[in-house]
C-alpha cells in the first residue's frame, strides 16, 4: 500500500481495542515486530473475565450471587500469559467467551474458556466453592476428547486452597493436530480433594470426589476473531469470486427476527454496516459479518434471510 493509504485509511480496530491489544502484546513476552499483523486480535466479550494481581479470581457470596472482588479487569488472555508454564505455548489469538458447565446453584460452580492458540488450545476452568464448611484442593478437571477428535490432552495446572466463595483457575492444555477437523466435543469431569473445616480450621478429615460437568464443544466459529472491517464492500470486492463459496439452507424457525438472532450468535462475527437491524416489515434480512481466521485469514460473510411459505415453510438462508 502507498503512505497515503496507510494515514487516511481507517485503523482495523477502534481505539479501545487498540489499546487492549497493545496492554496484552506488551504482557505476552512476544518477539514479533511490532506490526498492526503482530497486535493480539481482542474479539468482543459479553462479561471481561476478571483477575486479581495474584492471577486467583476471589469472590464473596451475596445470595446467589458471586461478587468479583477483582482488582482490574484485563483482556481473557491475560490469564495465559501469567504463568509461564503456559505462557511458553505462544500468543492467543482469541479467547471466547466463558460458558457454563454447572448450573448457578449447585455446590461448586464452573465456567469454562476456550483460548485459541495456533496450535494448541488452553481450557481455563473457573472453579467456585460454594460450601462454607470445607475447602478444595488439587481441582483438575479430566478431559476426554471425542472419538477421532484431532485434540490430544498433554498437560494440565490444578487449583488448590478454594476455600468458601473463592474462585481459582485449572487448565489443561490440548494439542490441535492439523486443520482437518476443528471441530469437537469433550466430556468433563472435575476431581478434587474435599478437606472438611471448622470454624475455617482443618478437621483431619478429607476425601476424594469427582464431579460431572457439562460438555465443552469447539467449533469453527471460535478459530475466528471479531475484526471491524471500514469498508465491507470494498473489502468483499478485494477478496474476490475465486475466494467466494455460496450455500442454501432451509431453516426451521418461524420469524426472520429469530433466525437472524440465531445465526448472529452461532457464527459469532463482527457485524458490518448496522446491518443488524431487524426488519418488522417482512422483507429478507441481509447480513454483512467480517471476521479473522486463525493465521490471520480475513473472512467475509453475507447472508440473505427470506420467509418460505409453500409446502414447507420457514427461513430461507443464503450465505456467501
Amino acid at each position: 500500500d502507498d503512505p497515503a493509504s496507510l494515514v487516511f485509511s481507517p485503523l482495523p480496530m477502534s481505539f479501545a481495542k487498540l489499546e487492549r491489544s497493545l496492554t496484552t502484546y506488551t504482557t505476552s513476552g512476544s518477539s514479533e515486530p511490532l506490526t498492526l499483523a503482530s497486535f493480539i486480535l481482542i474479539a468482543d466479550t459479553e462479561s471481561p473475565i476478571a483477575v486479581t494481581d495474584d492471577i486467583e479470581c476471589t469472590g464473596k457470596l451475596n445470595g446467589d450471587a458471586l461478587e468479583l472482588e477483582s482488582s482490574k479487569m484485563v483482556n481473557a488472555s491475560s490469564a495465559i500469559y501469567e504463568i509461564p508454564a503456559l505462557a511458553s505455548f505462544g500468543r492467543v489469538f482469541r479467547s471466547c467467551p466463558s460458558i457454563p458447565l454447572t448450573e448457578s446453584e449447585t455446590e461448586y460452580v464452573v465456567y469454562c474458556v476456550s483460548h485459541i492458540l495456533d496450535e494448541h488450545v488452553i481450557l481455563q476452568f473457573q472453579i467456585q466453592n460454594t460450601i462454607e464448611d470445607q475447602r478444595l484442593d488439587n481441582a483438575t478437571v479430566d478431559v476426554i476428547p471425542e472419538d477421532g477428535s484431532a485434540y490430544e490432552v498433554i498437560g494440565d495446572i490444578p487449583a488448590d486452597g478454594i476455600r468458601y466463595g473463592e474462585t481459582k483457575d485449572s487448565f489443561v492444555i490440548l494439542k490441535r493436530h492439523g486443520f482437518s477437523e476443528l471441530s469437537s466435543s469433550f466430556h468433563c469431569s472435575m476431581t478434587f480433594c474435599v478437606v472438611r473445616l471448622v470454624e475455617g480450621e482443618e478437621t483431619g478429615e478429607s476425601y476424594e470426589e469427582e464431579y460431572s460437568l457439562e460438555e465443552v464443544s469447539l467449533s469453527t466459529f471460535d478459530f475466528i476473531a471479531k475484526v471491524d472491517i471500514p469498508d465491507f464492500r470494498m473489502a468483499w470486492e478485494r477478496l474476490g469470486v475465486d475466494n467466494e463459496i455460496k450455500e442454501r439452507f432451509l431453516l426451521s424457525f418461524k420469524t426472520l427476527n429469530e433466525a437472524t438472532l440465531a445465526i448472529l450468535e452461532l457464527l459469532g462475527m463482527q457485524v458490518c454496516d448496522n446491518t443488524d437491524t431487524l426488519t418488522s416489515n417482512g422483507k429478507p434480512q441481509v447480513l454483512h459479518l467480517s471476521g479473522v481466521y486463525l493465521g490471520g485469514k480475513l473472512v467475509l460473510v453475507r447472508a440473505r434471510l427470506s420467509s418460505v411459505k409453500d409446502e414447507s415453510p420457514g427461513i430461507l438462508l443464503q450465505i456467501a
